[in-house]
C-alpha cells in the first residue's frame, strides 16, 4: 500500500529537478602567456572582478570558463572553437590582441556565437550577420597633421636604433607610437638615449604599469588618451562613469587583493556591465544553451542604449560595432610616474 506514494514522490521530485534554469555560459580568452601578456594579464583580473561584481543574471547563474591564448592568434581560433563546440557557451569575450580576437570573431561568425571584443577589432565578412561588438573606441580618422615618417618594429624586437635614426633625421614636432604593454617602452627609451627632445604620445594600449616601470625616465610627459577610469579619482562628480570606476576598483580589490593600476582590466569589467544588460533582455526571450538564445543575445546586443561603464558610455546598433561615445575621452599625462588629468 505504500509503493504507489513513493512513485508519486519520486516522480513529482524528478519534475522539479527537471525544471532548473539553464546556466548562462560565457566563453573568455586571454593572453596569459607569451608577448601580449602584459595586456592579457589585466584582462583576466577584470573579468574575476567583473565575477565578484556580479555572478548572476536575475535569477539566471553565469557559469565562467576562461582559456589561455599564449599571444597566438591560431590558439585563440582553437579556444574559440572549444568553448563554443564543446563547452557550448553563449557568449564569447576575448581577446587581448587585434590578430586574435579576429581569429576568435570569425568563429563566432562561423557558429552564430556573439562575441564582444576587448580590442577594436571589426565583424569579418560573413553571410551570417553581426556577431560582434566592441568594448575599445574605433581608431581616429584622418586629420590635417603631416605625417613625416612611419616606422615600424616587431613585438619581440629588442632594438629599434634604426627608426629611431630615421625619426630624429625627420626632425618632428612630435613622435606617437602605436605600441602596447611592456614592448611600448622600447621606442620611447631610444629616443631619450638619443636625445630626443620633442613631444611624446601614445595610445589607450600604453596606459599600463609595465609600460611605466620599463620606461622610467624615458616615458615622463608622454601624453596618452585613455578612459575615465584610469582617473577616477581626479573627474568631477558630475562625469557620469566615475561611480562605475570607483565600483570597478572595489571589486577588482575584493577579486585580487590588490588595487587596480591600468586600463586594461577595466575592459573586461565593461565588458561584463554589457553583457548583463544584453542579458537581462535576451533573458525573456529564450533559454540559454540554445540556438534561440544566442540569436536573442545578438539582438539585444545591437539595441544595447547608454550602458555606462568605467571607459564610456556604451550604444550599440546593427553595423555600428564601437558604441563608447566622446563622453569617454579624456587625455592624461606621465608625470612623476602618475597619470595625470589633463582634459
Amino acid at each position: 500500500m505504500l509503493l504507489r506514494p513513493c512513485i508519486a514522490l519520486a516522480a513529482l521530485l524528478l519534475s522539479a529537478g527537471g525544471s532548473v534554469a539553464a546556466d548562462l555560459t560565457v566563453g573568455f580568452v586571454t593572453s596569459l602567456s607569451g608577448p601580449g601578456a602584459s595586456i592579457g594579464i589585466p584582462y583576466e583580473k577584470g573579468i574575476l572582478a567583473a565575477q565578484a561584481f556580479a555572478e548572476k543574471v536575475g535569477d539566471t547563474n553565469i557559469k565562467l570558463i576562461r582559456l589561455d591564448d599564449a599571444s597566438d592568434p591560431s590558439a585563440a581560433t582553437r579556444d574559440a572553437r572549444k568553448l563554443v563546440q564543446e563547452e557550448k557557451v553563449d557568449v564569447l569575450i576575448g581577446t587581448s590582441g587585434v590578430p586574435g580576437t579576429v581569429a576568435m570573431a570569425v568563429v563566432a561568425a562561423e557558429t552564430r556565437t556573439p562575441i564582444i571584443s576587448l580590442t577594436p577589432a571589426t565583424q569579418p565578412q560573413s553571410p551570417n550577420g553581426q556577431w560582434l561588438i566592441s568594448i575599445p573606441m574605433k581608431n581616429a580618422p584622418a586629420s590635417s597633421i603631416e605625417v613625416l615618417t612611419n616606422e615600424r618594429y616587431a613585438r619581440a624586437d629588442t632594438s629599434v636604433t634604426g627608426q629611431t635614426l630615421k625619426i630624429i633625421a625627420a626632425r618632428p614636432d612630435a613622435v606617437i607610437t602605436g605600441g602596447s604593454g611592456t614592448p611600448g617602452a622600447l621606442p620611447y627609451i631610444a629616443l631619450a638615449e638619443r636625445g630626443y627632445k620633442g613631444g611624446l604620445y601614445g595610445t589607450h594600449a600604453l596606459i599600463n604599469p609595465d609600460f611605466v616601470r620599463v620606461g622610467g625616465a624615458a616615458v615622463e610627459g608622454v601624453i596618452a588618451p585613455t578612459g575615465p577610469v584610469i582617473v577616477a579619482e581626479q573627474l568631477p562628480d558630475s562625469n557620469p562613469t566615475k561611480k562605475a570606476s570607483l565600483t570597478f576598483r572595489e571589486a577588482y580589490q575584493r577579486a585580487n587583493n590588490s588595487p587596480t593600476s591600468d586600463a586594461f582590466s577595466a575592459y573586461s569589467f565593461d565588458a561584463w556591465l554589457v553583457l548583463l544588460d544584453v542579458a537581462r533582455r535576451a533573458l525573456p526571450k529564450a533559454q540559454p544553451g540554445t540556438e534561440e538564445f544566442r540569436a536573442a543575445f545578438r539582438d539585444a546586443m545591437e539595441a544595447t542604449d547608454d550602458v555606462i561603464g568605467t571607459h564610456g558610455i556604451y550604444n550599440f546598433r546593427p553595423g555600428v560595432f564601437y558604441g563608447v561615445d566622446e563622453r569617454a575621452r579624456v587625455l592624461v599625462q606621465l608625470q612623476k610616474g602618475k597619470w595625470v588629468l589633463l582634459q
